[in-house]
């Protein structure tokens, strides 16, 4: 089989190889070759993603694997390549296996419905690496806009060095202040009939003062869009303050927010998200590569504070929407 290559550069600047797996291409260490330029394989039944908001990217990122998507499913795949993918390969099956739903009012239960669900793992034979396998929260759906936010002022784990927690301290001189961080954005411009990405530096950019803006452009400053999502993220607070008793601290962790316009005929009421007319509307929590006990508090305190504080500015944009409103009708 010939191999289907694609040159692409990292964030470092080093440059990779992105291939097929064929009988030729692979040798006894497939990982590397000549003049520090790295084989990155994609699995056969997989592929690239068409467009990605965040996270690590296939041939990009500083250990080179990323996210890609099943070719058949079309799940997304997220690699098992360090300690810290392994725990979050845990995190879902542990969540998965609710038989203390009994005595735990129904936790994990729960938790099901606010994350991606786990349809177990895609092993990729040639480079004998596992994927995580996550349903795409966005099928059946199209002009999909999406919005990742980093949640918490803490995003480093009780394992981080010191070094690793300057590191993370360092990145956004808002966090205290806001709780949270956007990681990317795109969003589908409905007058130009055009997507609109936002990146990290975007992210960077925001303040406290300039936030619900943000929200406001990613919702195009439609407040019923915006009223779905905080009703999702209204589910998700109330798992954390009556059922994340003692258990859990998720740090560095997202959320993902989608939006677009059906293709199919779902129920609108149903449990993956919130429907108006031919819009839908979804809300997970994603990324659980640094998820720990806690011992130390009675609630995540860190993550309910990023996630108050992301309520708060996309119920001021919903102000802001319905003031808009109220000024046109006059």
């Amino acid at each position: 089989m010939e191999s289907s290559k694609a040159a692409t550069a990292n964030s470092n600047g080093e440059h990779c190889i992105i291939q097929r797996p064929s009988s030729e291409s692979l040798s006894s260490n497939p990982s590397k070759i000549n003049d520090h330029k790295m084989i990155i394989t994609i699995p056969d039944g997989a592929e690239q993603l068409p467009f990605q908001i965040a996270g690590h990217c296939f041939g990009k990122s500083k250990h080179k694997w990323g996210i890609l998507k099943h070719s058949q499913s079309g799940d997304i795949l997220k690699p098992i390549f360090d300690k810290r993918s392994h725990r979050e390969q845990l995190f879902y099956e542990n969540i998965i296996n609710d038989d203390d739903n009994d005595k735990d009012n129904g936790c994990l239960k729960i938790l099901q419905k606010l994350v991606p669900h786990y349809n177990g793992l895609f092993h990729d034979d040639h480079m004998n690496i596992d994927y995580i396998r996550l349903e795409d929260i966005t099928a059946h759906m199209i002009n999909i806009s999406l919005l990742d936010v980093k949640i918490g002022y803490i995003t480093y784990d009780p394992e981080a060095s010191e070094e690793k927690r300057r590191a993370e301290m360092s990145k956004y001189k808002y966090a205290k202040d806001l709780g949270f961080r956007i990681l990317g954005m795109r969003y589908f411009d409905s007058t130009t009939n055009e997507f609109v990405d936002k990146n990290r530096e975007y992210g960077l950019q925001i303040t406290p003062d300039n936030a619900s803006s943000a929200f406001l452009l990613f919702a195009q400053n439609d407040p019923n869009i915006l009223q779905q999502f905080d009703n999702q993220l209204s589910e998700i607070e109330h798992w954390f303050t009556k059922h994340n008793i003692r258990r859990w601290k998720f740090l560095s962790s997202s959320i993902l927010f989608a939006c677009g316009e059906k293709t199919i005929n779902t129920n609108i009421n149903n449990d993956d998200g919130h429907n108006n007319n031919k819009r839908k509307t979804i809300v997970k929590m994603i990324d659980f590569a640094h998820v720990f006990p806690n011992d130390d508090q009675e609630l995540d305190e860190n993550y309910l504070f990023g996630l108050g504080k992301l309520r708060f500015h996309i119920t001021d944009a919903i102000k802001i929407c319905e003031q808009q409103q109220q000024q046109q009708s006059k």
